[in-house]
């Protein structure tokens, strides 16, 4: 109703007088929630370290110090220091949650962000080996492998090939989601480009099109990730047949890609009027 003052102050006297009462703990996040809700994320942070502190035995501390990271992350913009210091926190204190695994992915993926590669790859292999059976470990292991990339293009000591093999073998994992399979595969037929396997990375693409695109299916036929990577895939295909003057081959691309609506269809249509 907008009376933020009257319900601190509702809080502060069920804090004061049960302070060992669940009620009291859960709170803390309460009003975390609505100083988040109202992008005052540093005071959100700080009820949320509250409860960690106050409670550390509480059900509920480990997920008020990935909630006090997620603030401190929207609150530092692109450094993620505090952030990065708190799922830390969280991992080393609360070793048994269920929320390790994000929090540990979320670190690596803040360290990517940063730009500190080796940092990220150094946090995927420690979630890969802590969480060997875990079902969303190919997430960290695709994660890894984009770290590995930009090291491999800041022409560092890490080399394509590996991650050529670690991307053939992820492909070899059991039950993937149709999205991470394509994702990969785009990945691969990348690689394979780069270092100038055209006939290769042709190969992944048009096994992309002979697995996943039914003649049958039009728009709604796929999910927005599965668009984007076929899409990206096909636009690569295209690069590959224009660079060897197959342009009647190139033509029948840009066709599919506007037929099944794939994002860029409209980039698509233009390539296909100016061949």
């Amino acid at each position: 109703n907008g009376q933020a003052d009257e319900a601190s102050q509702v809080i502060g006297d069920l804090q004061n007088t049960f302070p060992d009462s669940q009620a009291s703990e859960l709170s803390y996040i309460v009003l975390a929630d609505f100083y988040t809700m109202s992008e005052q994320y540093d005071l959100a942070e700080s009820y949320l370290l509250m409860l960690a502190e106050n409670y550390p035995e509480s059900d509920y501390a480990a997920e008020a110090l990935l909630e006090a990271a997620l603030n401190a992350e929207k609150r530092e913009s692109n450094q993620f220091r505090q952030s990065i210091q708190l799922l830390n926190q969280l991992v080393n204190t609360y070793s048994d949650s269920p929320l390790v695994f994000f929090a540990m992915r979320h670190q690596g993926d803040l360290l990517r962000k940063a730009s500190d590669f080796s940092g990220a790859v150094s946090v995927y292999d420690n979630l890969i080996q802590k969480f060997p059976d875990h079902p969303n470990r190919y997430l960290a292991e695709l994660s890894r492998l984009d770290c590995l990339l930009a090291l491999a293009n800041q022409n560092t000591t890490y080399d394509f090939k590996e991650i050529i093999v670690e991307l053939e073998r992820l492909l070899d994992l059991p039950d993937l989601p149709k999205e991470f399979q394509l994702e990969v595969r785009y990945k691969l037929a990348f690689i394979f480009s780069k270092i100038d396997q055209t006939s290769l990375s042709n190969k992944v693409i048009l096994s992309i099109i002979d697995d996943f695109i039914d003649s049958d299916v039009r728009t709604g036929g796929f999910s927005s990730i599965e668009s984007y990577w076929i899409a990206r895939s096909l636009f690569l295909l295209c690069e590959h047949l224009n660079a060897d003057n197959e342009e009647d081959e190139c033509k029948k691309i840009y066709r599919m890609i506007i037929a099944y609506n794939l994002p860029g269809y409209q980039l698509a249509k233009q390539l296909l009027l100016e061949l």
